[in-house]
């Protein structure tokens, strides 16, 4: 066996297992949009407190990007496996069709829940069907200023993982003549850690060049981290989109250099919790202090310190994967295979219980929170491991019978 089938046929369970519980996080973070005081547009926008700011805070800064980071280590042998084309088509399949079926139903669907929990009359699903597909066609390229303006919601993370995949094969595609087996034969050796750390900071300082000199060209809008669609299919947050994209780069390197084999990482679990539990003590000083009162100086730090959190936290992830997590159980399995379709659905499904529970349940919203997050969780586990997964075809058909449904009752 050449070293190429030897390095592929090793997959690495406790990147599975961190991926489908970034996943669960996700849910976690959209039931939590719902209470906090930072999301006064979600879709179900219920009472608000500090908690859940704290909780979206700390979800956001790691969830995305841990997520393009796997991604990007998994694209390399998948590419080799199948071939550009064959590569991109299968891509093209398992999150093209989801994301046009996505953003065609979940537009109208999340514009109607959103007036309905707001009390607006003269509610017509069909029309905003209607309208969104007609800003869908349309190909418009601009910022998101508003809820009712086109956008992909949570499936902007497909669309985006998408054309980083499409850019990726198309790069190696064109890299020369020097072929896969030789490419990766002249890199089986594991790296030393001096080397690891040296790679760590380059992406670390220019993540954050980057993302400054974005900041720096748009702040004319300050305090805020301006959505911006292309042509309709693809949609990223401006600030951030720079460190997806490293951080899927990033992957890739790793995958490439050979950084984890034999579940081997750089650096002890623990001096990378010290690491992290710095930055993140540091970076939650430095944004009270903007908060109360805003300079340069202070954004500067805080985009510095988020940045190296960021790699931290992946770092961590890693070395806690590694060393407790290299688990192939039952349930690990079940997860790992229902990850990505519980992505796909669990946003209609957290919408429906925050309104439920808007609506007719007069309660703390700290129980809302945890109903919703087990609810929700275990709604989307469910239908994924029973309907979807098992029934593909029926369930997208389902789904559209059951929209055209609702678009002929609420009008």
């Amino acid at each position: 066996m050449n070293s190429i089938s030897i390095r592929e046929s090793e997959r690495v369970l406790y990147f599975d297992n961190i991926r489908y519980l970034m996943v669960l996080l996700v849910v976690v973070l959209h039931v939590a949009c719902s209470y906090s005081y930072y999301t006064p547009w979600w879709t179900v926008n219920d009472d608000n407190s500090v908690v859940f700011d704290f909780v979206l805070c700390f979800l956001g800064v790691f969830l995305m990007p841990t997520l393009f980071f796997i991604a990007g280590y998994f694209a390399l042998p998948s590419l080799h496996r199948k071939g550009t084309w064959l590569f991109v088509k299968s891509k093209l399949i398992r999150l093209g069709i989801p994301w046009l079926i996505g953003v065609s139903l979940l537009g109208p669907v999340r514009l109607y829940m959103h007036d309905y929990s707001r009390g607006y009359e003269e509610l017509d699903l069909g029309q905003l069907f209607v309208v969104n597909t007609k800003d869908l066609l349309s190909m418009h390229t601009g910022f998101i200023e508003s809820v009712y303006h086109f956008n992909h919601s949570h499936f902007w993370f497909i669309s985006l993982l998408f054309f980083f995949f499409l850019v990726f094969a198309l790069l190696h595609r064109g890299k020369g003549q020097l072929s896969e087996t030789q490419h990766l034969d002249k890199r089986t050796t594991t790296p030393t850690y001096l080397s690891v750390y040296a790679v760590l900071l380059l992406v670390t300082v220019l993540t954050i060049a980057l993302t400054l000199s974005i900041y720096w060209l748009f702040s004319a809008v300050p305090g805020r981290e301006p959505w911006l669609v292309i042509a309709s299919v693809i949609q990223f947050q401006i600030t951030r989109v720079c460190l997806y994209g490293i951080c899927f780069g990033l992957g890739i390197y790793v995958f490439h250099c050979n950084w984890f084999s034999s579940g081997r990482t750089p650096g002890k679990l623990i001096y990378w919790i010290m690491l992290t539990s710095a930055l993140w003590l540091a970076m939650e000083m430095i944004l009270a202090r903007m908060l109360s009162q805003f300079t340069l100086t202070l954004g500067v730090l805080h985009v510095t310190l988020r940045t190296f959190l960021v790699f931290s936290v992946i770092m961590t992830l890693v070395a806690f994967g590694a060393k407790y997590w290299q688990s192939d159980s039952r349930l690990n399995r079940s997860l790992a295979k229902n990850s990505y379709t519980i992505y796909l659905i669990h946003m209609v499904i957290v919408f429906l219980i925050q309104l439920l529970m808007y609506k007719w349940w007069n309660v703390s919203i700290y129980i809302k929170f945890m109903v919703g997050t087990i609810v929700s969780l275990t709604l989307s586990y469910l239908l994924s491991e029973f309907v979807v997964r098992r029934y593909p075809r029926s369930s997208i058909a389902g789904m559209v019978t059951i929209f055209a449904v609702l678009a002929l009752i609420l009008n």
